[in-house]
């Protein structure tokens, strides 16, 4: 579902916490969510990451931040033994980019990603498609968490919507999926899509 991000306060949060109770037994390996992404909180992502397992491959098509969603990740990851264990690819829109890239991102994401490294968990791929004010945004952020990203993550692609920069490393991933969309009323584009099937990877 699609919704104006107006209304994302009331409708994302909603939809979201409906994931657990309503699909909780699906074996979804993929979720892709689009929307306010602001409005979700680091329980509403922790409760995610304890139900959904199995997940292997996250996208995010929305706007707003992801700190919460790293902080839920290393919650859950601390809590659990094996949070998520074939978690492997965390991919942002590299197109049209609305993630603003800050130090609290940066930040949660490495902690998020030490955590789960100390239990031998580690992601294959990071994507980040990114929003930067400035020009020189991107290779301050390059020179403070880029090295840091790469001892964690073998696979960073890290994309500028102010520069030219492109990423050291670059592979595709294609998701060609039976899903479960997520939505209410008849509207064009789900918000959010659970699926039971692997993303195939080209590189």
């Amino acid at each position: 579902m699609h919704t104006p991000y107006t209304k994302d306060h009331k409708i994302v949060p909603r939809v979201f916490r409906a994931l657990c109770p309503l699909f909780g037994q699906a074996p979804a390996t993929t979720l892709i969510v689009d929307g306010g992404l602001e409005h979700l909180t680091e329980s509403d992502w922790a409760a995610v990451f304890k139900t959904f397992h199995r997940l292997e491959h996250i996208v995010f098509d929305g706007a707003g931040g992801l700190t919460a969603m790293f902080r839920g990740l290393r919650r859950t990851s601390d809590e659990a033994p094996h949070c998520c264990p074939r978690l492997s690819v965390v991919e942002m829109d590299p197109k049209s980019p609305r993630i603003v890239a800050t130090d609290c991102l940066f930040d949660s994401m490495l902690s998020a990603l030490s955590v789960r490294a100390e239990k031998g968990l580690h992601l294959e791929r990071v994507h980040l498609g990114l929003v930067h004010d400035t020009e020189d945004h991107y290779p301050k952020n390059e020179a403070m968490y880029g090295e840091r990203l790469r001892a964690l993550v073998p696979c960073v692609e890290y994309f500028s919507t102010c520069t030219s920069e492109v990423p050291r490393m670059v592979c595709r991933c294609q998701v060609d999926v039976q899903s479960y969309d997520v939505g209410i009323g008849s509207l064009s584009k789900p918000i959010m899509r659970l699926s039971s099937m692997r993303p195939r990877k080209e590189v």
